[in-house]
């Protein structure tokens, strides 16, 4: 796999941080849990987590385990606190899922800023997995551009910032995909951002497509954004 370099964009006021250090994207393969997470972080409770306490540990949890996705895109740890907020973390029933998926959350957050990098990095990541899902509906030519249609809609869903998340403050919900959300801005990390991605497609198919019936055959572990030098 080629090497990909540190092609984030300089923001205004902010010095354009740097690493040495090179970057690959794994395809399919290549994304696992975060098994190389300290303990601290695999145990971490799920449910009935103060606000205060998430918040810590997604700290700490970005800069133990995601702070060099974090330089790839520039994106700071207050910008993925404020994007957890405004996704509704605090109202769901596992917040303390969040902790698991930080490098998909930084993903997540650079790509509603806009970050090209970030945009192109989602999609070879996650373009297999997708085409995948898709070709249960539909042939294998067809789901190749239907995937490449529903990732540049998500992208203009998640620029379009007239569109706002709809989780509200005091709803109860477990990151269920909502048309209209958002896009990415609406992803809270309680789930893989490629199972999060893979139930939007589905969900979309089913509008669209409803003739047919999907069965997905368990996809084992869930698994969280991997990048690899």
């Amino acid at each position: 796999m080629p090497h990909r370099p540190d092609c984030s964009e300089e923001r205004p006021g902010r010095p354009r941080r740097s690493t040495t250090k090179p970057t690959t994207i794994r395809g399919e393969k290549g994304l696992g849990s975060v098994t190389g997470a300290p303990t601290t972080f695999k145990n971490r409770r799920l449910s009935a987590i103060e606000p205060e306490e998430l918040e810590s540990s997604i700290r700490e949890a970005y800069f133990a385990i995601a702070s060099w996705v974090a330089i790839r895109y520039d994106v700071e740890i207050d910008e993925v606190i404020e994007h957890l907020r405004r996704a509704g973390v605090h109202s769901a029933a596992r917040p303390g899922a969040a902790v698991h998926y930080v490098e998909d959350i930084v993903l997540a957050v650079a790509a509603a800023q806009g970050n090209h990098q970030a945009w192109s990095d989602a999609s070879q990541i996650f373009d297999l997995t997708l085409v995948r899902a898709c070709s249960l509906r539909l042939p294998e030519q067809e789901s190749v551009m239907y995937v490449r249609r529903f990732l540049a809609d998500l992208e203009r869903e998640t620029l379009d910032q007239s569109i706002l998340p709809v989780r509200s403050e005091d709803a109860d919900y477990d990151d269920e995909p909502a048309e209209g959300d958002g896009g990415l801005r609406a992803y809270a990390g309680l789930r893989p951002l490629r199972v999060w991605l893979t139930d939007r497609l589905l969900a979309q198919l089913e509008r669209e497509v409803p003739s047919m019936r999907v069965h997905l055959a368990p996809m084992g572990e869930p698994s969280s954004l991997r990048l690899a030098d």
